[in-house]
């Protein structure tokens, strides 16, 4: 059974900070894009006008909320419908808000399998696609699954979207729920393969990289298999990748290389290696 390293109460708490400061900076990363701006002043100031001095009898009433949000404090109803309007519809701070996957990075116990299902639904097409039998809801409202193979885990991957990355972690999340040993590994292989990919085409993530690397790590990445297999995911492979995606838009990862970090038991590595060959090698090889 994989085993993700256990945090100390002191480590969860700082992870659960993280998450909030992942949040709160991608929402302020979306305002300060569609701005224009990163001066936190000046943006609370569109936000709230009313609270710009009109006078120098008259102080400015400012609070420094788009300065907190950056801090981990999450962007109120009120500010994100105050975004909306002062953007002409372009600050979309609702969907960085409530992407599902700050949902993701928490610990498994805090997630049903019928959370992670309801994450699916919400989905882009291309990914519902992949996921589901059919794209819209059956006759009941409920949406079919279709049973995962390998080749619909490297179509997700070969889609290198954020829906496609947040769908590979809600699946890892459920096969190790249910100890899927195999499809647990090649999932957060698939999407540790792809995180260069998301960051460089959603800034107000990138914003956020270091905590949403540690975070990911927490939760995904810092796995030991069955027999010591452990991944190697490194923060310099991420960025390498990076660096090379800004060269190259068809650059990819390939997590084949230099991979496995073997601490003890061969029979299960063979095993493990070959599964990540045989999965893998044809979505690397197809970019």
């Amino acid at each position: 059974m994989a085993t993700v390293d256990l945090m100390s109460s002191a480590e969860r708490a700082e992870h659960r900070r993280r998450i909030k400061r992942c949040r709160g900076s991608a929402c302020f990363t979306e305002l300060a894009l569609v701005m224009e701006t990163r001066s936190t002043n000046r943006l609370e100031s569109l936000l709230y006008p009313e609270r710009v001095a009109s006078s120098k009898e008259v102080p400015a009433l400012r609070t420094g909320i788009c300065r907190q949000w950056r801090s981990g404090k999450v962007p109120s109803d009120d500010s994100i419908a105050r975004a909306l309007r002062c953007s002409d519809g372009n600050a979309n701070l609702r969907y960085w808000r409530d992407l599902p996957l700050w949902d993701l990075l928490r610990e498994p116990s805090e997630l049903t399998t019928q959370q992670l299902h309801d994450i699916f639904v919400h989905l882009g097409l291309e990914v519902r696609q992949i996921l589901f039998v059919m794209t819209m809801p059956d006759a009941h409202g409920e949406f079919a699954r279709i049973d995962l193979h390998d080749g619909d885990i490297a179509s997700l991957r070969a889609l290198g979207t954020l829906d496609a990355f947040v769908a590979l972690l809600a699946l890892a999340k459920i096969a190790y729920l249910v100890c899927n040993d195999q499809h647990h590994a090649v999932l957060t292989s698939s999407a540790f393969a792809i995180f260069a990919n998301v960051l460089t085409k959603y800034p107000q993530l990138e914003a956020c990289v270091d905590d949403l690397f540690l975070c990911l790590t927490a939760s995904f990445w810092s796995c030991c298999y069955l027999g010591g297999v452990r991944p190697y995911r490194g923060r310099e492979l991420i960025h390498a990748h990076m660096d090379a995606l800004r060269t190259d838009p068809r650059a990819f990862c390939d997590v084949r290389i230099g991979y496995l970090e073997v601490e003890n038991g061969r029979s299960t590595v063979s095993r493990l290696a070959n599964y990540f060959y045989g999965v893998l090698g044809g979505s690397v090889s197809g970019h």
